[in-house]
Parts: C-alpha cells; sequence; structure tokens
C-alpha cells in the first residue's frame, strides 16, 4: 500500500501553531535563541519577533522548522525522544544534528527529510506500549 499524499502534513498543530501561524512555541521547545533564528533568517537580531508583526521570512523559516517540529512529535508520541532527535547528530544527515540544520537555515532540506522518512516508514505510532506510557512524558 502506498503512503497517502497527506502524511507528509501534521495532524494536529497545536501548541505549535496557533489560527494557522507559527508560534514561539516551536523555538522554546528547541531551545533556539533569537541570535540563532536571525542568523538562519540572515535578519538582524533586533527584527526577530513572534507576534502578529512577525517578519514574513522568520514566519515562512519557522512554519518549516514547525512543520519539522510536528512531524517528529507526531512519530515520537514523547517530548524526550522528539527532543533527542532533534539534538542526536544523524548519520544521514551528514553526521549533524537537526537542531543544527536548523540553526544554519537548512530548514527546506530537513522537512523534505522527515517528510520523505514519515512517508517511508509508515504512518506515526498513534499508542505506545503500557512500559513507555509509565516510563515517559508523551507531548
Amino acid at each position: 500500500m502506498q503512503p497517502s499524499i497527506f502524511s507528509s502534513v501534521p495532524k494536529k498543530l497545536e501548541p505549535f501553531f496557533s489560527n494557522g501561524r507559527p508560534t514561539s512555541e516551536i523555538v522554546d521547545f528547541l531551545g533556539l535563541p533569537r541570535k540563532d533564528v536571525a542568523r538562519a533568517t540572515k535578519l538582524s537580531v533586533g527584527s526577530v519577533r513572534f507576534d502578529e508583526r512577525m517578519p514574513q521570512v522568520v514566519e515562512s523559516w519557522l512554519t518549516a522548522v514547525g512543520t519539522t517540529l510536528v512531524l517528529v512529535v507526531e512519530f515520537f508520541n514523547n517530548a524526550q525522544k522528539t527532543k533527542l532527535w532533534f539534538e542526536t547528530p544523524n548519520p544521514q544527515l551528514g553526521g549533524i544534528a537537526p537542531v543544527d540544520m536548523i540553526k544554519l537555515g537548512r530548514t527546506r532540506k530537513l522537512l523534505a527529510f522527515v517528510q520523505t522518512a514519515v512517508q517511508e516508514n509508515g504512518p506515526p505510532r498513534v499508542e505506545a506500549t503500557a512500559d513507555e506510557d509509565e516510563a515517559e512524558d508523551p507531548i
């Protein structure tokens, strides 16, 4: 069976998106300071903001980062595993940690990698085992 064309789009967006727009919860979860956002978007630190006056380049970048984040959250269904995945160097990404790709502005490449992985590995896990439910904190 072929994966759905919609498997590359997250099913649940909260708390990382609100009313279709990305929120600062994305950078908070990944531990990205404004200087990293500024570097990735090629803006000055003072221009980086996450409110209704967010610059379009930041919103576009944050949307790609947030979509990637939500897809990984859906796959692991666990905050600690998701954070660990973003922080661990990945041999399939040239030995670079996903969060470092984000800091370097390689968000579209990372999003494509995650979307492909989701399609190749099937739908995200919906249920954890009883042991995982007791031992880990789901998102």
